[in-house]
């Protein structure tokens, strides 16, 4: 039996995330105690995996592992190939954040780009690759001065004021 003809469910690797539809679960999430390590975010995705098989036994129209870092961190081709080999087995479409930010960017024209974040220094060379390979010319990524378990606290204020004194 089907959720709904229009149904999705949206789990999240991040503890703080508001719009929680199935949660992804302890053993998959980051723990109160996470820093928002490369180790971290790449320890979620076999957890990850588990839960999108749990997803699709409920046989709903999409699933949306969210949570940028930890796809990104396995690169462009290499989420791709994720994603392909999820969506052969369970037969249902997949989506991530950071799929959805590149379409979003493609739509939008845009061929250069700076992306902002809440993480320093080799993640966001990293984050930067992956933009890199889905195509585009990344100027920069810089990381605003916060702590992970804070990042959840930023105002689109304090973004902007940040973008603004970097490159305005």
């Amino acid at each position: 039996s089907k959720v709904s003809n229009n149904s999705f469910v949206i789990s999240t690797f991040e503890k703080n995330e508001s719009s929680v539809y199935f949660k992804l679960g302890e053993s998959g999430k980051l723990s109160k105690d996470s820093i928002g390590t490369e180790k971290e975010f790449l320890d979620s995705m076999e957890p990850m995996k588990e839960k999108v098989a749990e997803l699709a036994k409920l046989n709903v129209d999409l699933i949306f592992p969210q949570g940028a870092p930890p796809f990104m961190l396995i690169g462009y081709r290499g989420e791709e190939a994720i994603v392909r080999s999820l969506e052969e087995k369970h037969g249902i479409p997949i989506v991530t954040s950071g799929m959805t930010q590149v379409e979003a960017l493609r739509v939008l024209g845009i061929k250069r780009m700076i992306g902002i974040t809440y993480f320093q220094g080799e993640l966001n060379q990293k984050f930067a690759q992956y933009f890199t390979d889905a195509g585009f010319e990344v100027l920069g990524m810089e990381g605003i001065p916060v702590a992970f378990t804070e990042a959840g606290r930023l105002s689109y204020q304090e973004v902007y004021a940040f973008s603004k004194k970097l490159y305005l």
